[in-house]
């Protein structure tokens, strides 16, 4: 327990947060630009919670003593939901699995916008993990 509460503290000071400021879309050669960036369910204290309380540290992974930071990019549609998901830059296999998964569970986010209407936009989440 005292590993895991040590995990989700560091990976709570290491996460950072990105975003595009365009985003074109993947059927389409039109470029939306971005007024205001997605925002998960209350904010990026949240999304952090919401990190900490659902991630998983792969059994395998901990015992190979296996630990880094996963790079994931997905897209946030107008309507809020995740697509596309991808590993931008692994760690292992179980481990980036597991951001996959917790990215994939999220609930809707509030989509991004350009004149007053929603657009899709990309966002990327370094997860870090850390056996302590």
């Amino acid at each position: 327990m005292k590993s895991l509460i040590s995990f989700v503290a560091i990976m709570l000071v290491f996460i950072n947060i990105s975003y595009c400021q365009t985003i074109q879309k993947p059927d389409s050669s039109k470029t939306f630009y971005i007024e205001n960036k997605p925002e998960f369910p209350g904010g990026e204290d949240s999304m952090l919670k919401y990190i900490a309380n659902n991630i998983i540290y792969p059994i395998t992974a901990k015992e190979n003593r296996i630990q880094g930071k996963v790079y994931i990019g997905f897209l946030i549609t107008e309507t809020g939901n995740i697509d596309s998901i991808k590993v931008l830059r692994g760690v292992d296999n179980d481990l980036d699995n597991e951001a996959i998964r917790v990215i994939k569970n999220m609930p809707k986010w509030k989509p991004a916008t350009f004149k007053g209407k929603n657009v899709i936009s990309h966002f990327q989440l370094p997860i870090k993990f850390l056996i302590n």
